[in-house]
């Protein structure tokens, strides 16, 4: 499966020209839409390169999830910056 996020970061006006400025967010303001096959281990795996980390995702989705099995499809759980 890819995944491909972008966050339009914000619009401005120069010189009477709207624009939008389209990239990459930081893991700080990534969220992910949970597909059908998706666990946390592997969403884990998918951000940081290790399924370990799941447990970070876990706790920054207090009230969303209570244990990994709480994951289910269409769920947009807030991936934390680890750094």
């Amino acid at each position: 499966m890819i995944r491909l996020t972008l966050l339009i970061v914000g619009f401005a006006v120069s010189t009477g020209a709207l624009f939008w400025s389209v990239g990459e967010p930081s893991q700080a303001e990534r969220s992910d839409t949970v597909q059908p096959d998706d666990g946390l281990p592997g969403v884990a795996l998918w951000y940081y390169g290790t399924t370990v980390a799941h447990l970070d995702i876990l706790k920054a989705n207090e009230g969303l999830l209570n244990d990994p099995t709480d994951l289910r499809a269409g769920m947009t759980p807030r991936i934390p910056d680890l750094n």
